[in-house]
């Protein structure tokens, strides 16, 4: 499972700081609004700096769907 560093939480809609440092969209941008720097090398760092991952999104999709037919086999 890919994991929120920030929160703890599967990242449902992931989004990527300027130091590669990866975090839920919303999350990251709410740490932001509080502290306008990246979390992970402490930049100066603004919410339009978060940019989106569709392609890890892609893949946090396909394991979801990969667990709930997992789960559903099993009963």
């Amino acid at each position: 499972m890919i994991v929120c560093n920030q929160s703890n939480l599967c990242l449902g809609a992931p989004g990527l700081y300027g130091s590669s440092g990866a975090a839920r969209a919303g999350c990251g941008a709410q740490q932001l609004l509080t502290d306008p720097r990246d979390p992970y090398n402490r930049q100066p760092c603004a919410v339009e700096d978060l940019h989106p991952v569709p392609e890890l999104r892609a893949r946090i999709e396909a394991w979801l769907r990969e667990q709930r037919s997992k789960r559903m086999e099993t009963g």
